[in-house]
């Protein structure tokens, strides 16, 4: 790539802290540009070489940007001070071409409107020849065409399709596809919020998202509430007339933010008034130095000299003592070339502050990327100049250590991490610059960077265990397991009764399945901290995983006992209670709704009013919510789906993705939405929010009682319909989640669809699957040539109990030569159902362990397995369907729960209701005549692919076309005001509603 940009380049930056991502280009002043990797790419996604890249000062183009260009040479020409955000996309598709974006999209860090979190809109598409003035502010999932103007100060909402014509200046109102109605485009116009302060703006930035096109009430009433927001910060501002309540407002007519000089004259820099300093406390004052610096700082390292040269002016009216102020102002005219007029400024500067020997020189290049820190207004202490400070001590000052603090504590990420990269490049044997800075990255999901300087602070203080904590919990998050062990271990060893890294190290040693190992760090947490509620769900989900079900559900109680309102104990100890044959599906059901009971009654203020467009034929916002969308059952469940239903123009697919492991799965399931956001981090409420200022429609949870759910976002009803599916084969208990999807062989009409609190919608299957690529072919059944049958179980732990072995033991009694098969279960599970088997007479040599593989291995394994025995009373699903694929039916036992008819499901939808026993005695009846009847057994293992493809389970367009007629149907109902009830989607029309 021949990339040009301005003359002050000093070239590219290998050592920047995002040249891992990023082609880093650092300017004389301290400024950079950055271009992701790879940023060219053809129409195959390969990355291409192009005649030229001509990129501006201070432009940012956001991780995952692409440029889809053509076949020939190109050229791209990128303006000076582009921000581009998280992916944005341009589009090149004329050879031999210049395209040109310029201005400021989102407007510099820390002096912007707030846009709203990058990954939760799709991405904005830039076809060639587009001009975006200054501050714009883009939501995402845009098409902006050739020839569009957006003028400064202007908010392109979601999914606006651009138009030659253009937005103009500070109006929103001319946006082709969110056309206003007169009443709305009145009082937009009269609102005027493009003259208001960018604090304002950022203050009220939430009702900027709002879709003003979709509902005009609701449009009017916002509008409504600016207008009077507006008129109160204006009145406000005439009754103090403070100098700050009086900050210029940017001007309009000028291609860049440009400010009006403040009152003091630059000539006579002693005679500024100091009386607007008198009325502050001394802990106000620092505050207001504090902010004057961070704001400085900002503007100095994006290079917009004119702006600081106007909020210097401001500081020195303020604080004339401060030398600060006025080397800030020397420095700024400086670099606009204005030599002659910074030399008063930078003489007044250095009379203030002597010891500063860079301010008496307006030839002396800035030192730095940004202005040293200044000491409070009462400080004794004049400032130091960076590089006399790098001698002169080792450590920050205490004015450094509290605007890192005070930036990071305010949520300023962007501005903490450069700062703290400040400190930690002038005191690099320091941990507080790198550990500032770790922090810092880590919250703006930038792990990989984060990791390293969090490596370097425990580098230089070993001792700092919240560093190591930190530095833990993120390795963990990037599925580097072994390597989060060992850093809990490094922290145990700094504080050995340190309750959460012994829970975090049982976790990363659950994760490695050395259950045994888990267990034993739990229980000696335990020790020093019995009244740990978090420590014993813990130990709950380890003893459920080794099939221990009653200690589990003793030790879910136990946590209960300590913390009452402990929902995910109380979600575990749900699911456990879903294994257990011991618990009437009745009761359990009865325990469901007292969960959603108890959850709903703590949130009865969190039901809002839905203002969601009623037109029932529009295009409708699908949200998902998982934390599986990565390599896991519940996403190879989904994802041929979602190919088939992201082609439906009736919807638009977002996804709410809750866990921070993102692999080859996360980024082909992404693909398929309109819009993806990684909300792992999100509290319950403030997801809710999100889902409401995206519009959602219609809310699918994916995960019900199991991990990662977001139940008490569910319950705080930020959708007009809620839908469970998938993820969890019971009611989640909860009034707000208003439908389940199913079919009719997972949930029988009439006594099991009473155990939902959900209204239940049929399916054509409950969800479809598709085999893995990687599946080798079927073989000839193993029993021909071995001359006995093999039994085998693909099973969880945690589903075989010595309730589950001792009917298995019964089959082997039946058929005495019979061996048996069990795949994937680490060693001591195995241990444990060896032990089972024998108590039940059956010798140890019968047997056989499979290790747990990848796919392909996992798969070749059934080779050897001529039926499966299912377990009860929580049957298999994903692994009765891999075995299908591979030849090998699943003799089930299905019980009145649905978790109990996993099997059952896919042995109806094959026609093979040979292998569904109606009871103990039949279960074992049926395995003896299956093995006494090898030709048919045989014949079927040869023809069961076939038999799979005609079932609709294996027919993910058949079952996406049934839940977008569901979808539809659920939609009407809501929008003429009628309550859900069940249907069956694969019903004719007018026959649905059962």
């Amino acid at each position: 790539m021949n990339v040009k940009t301005s003359d002050d380049c000093i070239g590219v930056l290998t050592n920047h802290p995002s040249s891992n991502q990023f082609v880093v280009i650092g300017y004389k002043d301290g400024a950079v540009s950055a271009i992701p990797k790879d940023l060219f790419r053809n129409a195959r996604d390969e990355a291409v070489e192009v005649d030229s890249l001509q990129i501006g000062r201070c432009s940012m183009l956001g991780a995952g940007s692409i440029v889809k260009c053509g076949e020939g040479a190109q050229r791209l020409v990128i303006g000076k001070h582009v921000a581009g955000g998280l992916r944005l996309r341009f589009l090149l598709s004329d050879p031999q071409s210049t395209h040109t974006l310029c201005a400021v999209p989102f407007g510099p860090p820390g002096f912007r409107i707030d846009d709203a979190p990058a990954p939760n809109y799709p991405d904005t598409v830039i076809h060639h020849d587009v001009s975006i003035g200054d501050e714009a502010m883009l939501l995402g999932g845009s098409v902006i065409k050739s020839g569009c103007v957006i003028g400064a100060r202007s908010v392109v909402p979601p999914h606006f399709l651009g138009e030659p014509y253009g937005i103009y200046e500070g109006s929103p109102a001319r946006l082709t596809g969110f056309r206003f109605s007169e009443r709305v485009r009145e009082k937009l116009l009269q609102l005027a919020w493009w003259d208001m302060p960018l604090d304002w703006l950022k203050q009220h930035r939430k009702a900027f998202l709002i879709d003003l096109a979709a509902d005009e009430g609701r449009a009017l009433d916002v509008l409504a509430e600016l207008q009077q927001a507006k008129d109160d910060a204006m009145r406000a501002a005439h009754a103090t007339a403070s100098p700050l309540a009086e900050a210029p407002q940017p001007d309009s007519n000028a291609g860049e933010v440009r400010y009006a000089a403040p009152a003091a004259q630059l000539d006579d820099p002693g005679t500024a008034d100091p009386a607007s300093a008198d009325a502050l406390t001394a802990d106000q004052a620092e505050a207001l130095v504090s902010e004057f610096i961070a704001t400085l700082n900002a503007l100095s390292t994006l290079g917009q000299h004119q702006q600081a040269e106007a909020v210097a002016r401001q500081m020195t009216a303020i604080f004339p003592t401060l030398g600060f102020g006025w080397k800030a102002l020397g420095e700024a005219l400086q670099q606009q070339g204005l030599v002659d007029q910074a030399l008063a400024p930078l003489q007044r500067a250095s009379e203030l502050s002597p010891r500063d020997h860079a301010a008496a020189s307006p030839e002396a290049p800035h030192p730095e990327a940004t202005p040293t820190p200044a000491p409070a207004p009462d400080a004794s202490e004049t400032v130091v100049a960076p590089r006399a400070r790098k001698q002169a001590a080792a450590a920050p000052q205490m004015t450094e250590t509290k605007r890192l603090a005070a930036l990071f504590n305010s949520g300023r990420m962007a501005e903490a991490a450069a700062f703290a990269q400040s400190v930690a490049n002038r005191y690099p044997r320091h941990p507080l610059g790198w550990k500032m800075l770790g922090l810092a990255l880590r919250a703006q999901g930038q792990a990989g960077e984060a990791t390293d300087r969090l490596r370097k602070a425990i580098e230089l203080a070993p001792e700092d265990h919240e560093v190591m904590l930190v530095l833990a919990e993120l390795l963990k998050e990037q599925g580097r397991v072994a390597e989060a062990e060992q850093a809990y271990r490094r922290l145990i060893a700094l504080k050995p009764e340190h309750a959460l890294a012994h829970n975090m190290l049982g976790q990363t040693l659950y994760w490695q399945f050395r259950l045994g190992e888990a267990e034993a760090v739990f229980r000696r947490t335990l020790e020093f901290a019995p009244g740990n509620a978090k420590t014993l769900n813990d130990l709950g989900l380890m003893l459920q995983l080794q099939g221990r079900l009653a200690e589990a559900v003793d030790t879910f109680h136990r946590a209960l006992a300590i913390d009452p309102d402990y929902d995910t104990a109380r979600s575990n100890l749900l699911f456990c209670l879903s294994h257990s044959e011991d618990v009437d599906p009745d009761d359990l059901a009865k325990q469901h709704r007292a969960f959603g009971e108890r959850l709903e009654r703590k949130l009865p203020a969190q039901h809002k009013r839905h203002t969601n467009s009623q037109d029932p034929q529009r295009t409708l916002r699908v949200g998902f919510v998982s934390g599986d969308l990565f390599e896991h059952a519940v996403a190879s469940f989904l994802e041929p789906l979602l190919v088939d239903l992201a082609r439906d123009p009736g919807l638009a697919l977002y996804a709410y993705y809750n866990h921070s492991i993102v692999d080859d799965v996360s980024v082909r399931l992404r693909s398929h939405f309109h819009n993806w956001a990684s909300v792992y981090r999100m509290s319950d409420t403030a997801l809710a929010d999100q889902i409401r200022a995206d519009g959602i429609d219609i809310l699918i949870d994916l995960s019900g009682h199991t991990g990662r759910n977001r139940l008490q976002t569910f319950a705080r009803k930020p959708a007009p319909i809620q839908v469970s599916w998938l993820g969890y084969p019971a009611t989640t208990g909860m009034r707000t989640m208003d439908y389940f999807f199913g079919d009719r062989f997972l949930v029988p009409p009439g006594e099991a669809e009473n155990q939902f609190v959900e209204k239940m919608v049929y399916l054509p299957a409950p969800a479809p699957f598709a085999p893995a690529e990687v599946a080798p072919p079927t073989n000839r059944l193993p029993a021909l040539a071995n001359g006995y049958i093999t039994f085998g179980s693909f099973n969880r732990m945690n589903k075989l109990r010595p309730e589950v072995i001792k009917l298995w033991a019964q089959v082997l009694h039946a058929v005495p030569t019979a061996r048996m098969l069990i795949a994937g279960v680490a060693e001591d599970g195995y241990n444990k159902l060896v032990d089972w088997f024998e108590q039940e007479g059956i010798d140890r040599t019968r047997l056989e362990s499979r290790p747990r593989l990848q796919m392909r291995g996992y798969l070749q394994h059934h080779h050897a397995v001529d039926i499966c025995l299912d377990a009860f009373p929580y049957a298999g699903a994903t692994t009765t369907l891999h075995a299908a694929w591979m030849g090998v039916p699943t003799l089930t036992l299905p019980g009145r729960s649905a978790a109990s008819r996993g099997g059952a499901v896919t042995m109806s939808h094959l026609a093979l209701e040979g292998f569904i026993a109606s009871d103990p005695t039949d279960f074992v009846e049926k395995a003896v005549d299956w093995a006494n009847n090898l030709s048919t057994l045989a014949e079927l293992r040869a023809r069961m692919r076939e038999r799979c493809a005609h079932s609709a389970y294996f027919l993910p367009g058949v079952i996406a076309e049934g839940m977008s007629r569901a979808l539809r149907l659920m939609w009407q109902r809501w929008t003429e005001g009628k309550p859900p009830v069940a249907f069956d989607s694969s019903l004719p029309l007018g026959q649905e509603v059962l």
